[in-house]
């Protein structure tokens, strides 16, 4: 149970900090920039990520 909190903590922690991060970085940006880094999220984002699972303690799944 505290292992399974843990590691929910981790992830929310590390995916806070990424939000921050790319908010920051965003506003620092010019427009044509921003509408660049924008379309990217999709395919950069953690929360799109699909090869990473943290439920079954591996780092890869097979799609």
């Amino acid at each position: 149970m505290v292992m399974a909190r843990s590691k929910q903590l981790l992830i929310n922690a590390l995916t806070c900090w990424n939000m921050l991060h790319i908010s920051q970085r965003i506003q620092e940006l010019s427009p044509p920039e921003r509408g660049q880094l924008l379309a990217s999220l999709p395919d950069t984002s953690p929360m799109s990520w699909k090869h990473i699972n943290f439920q079954q303690g591996g780092l890869c799944r097979r799609v």
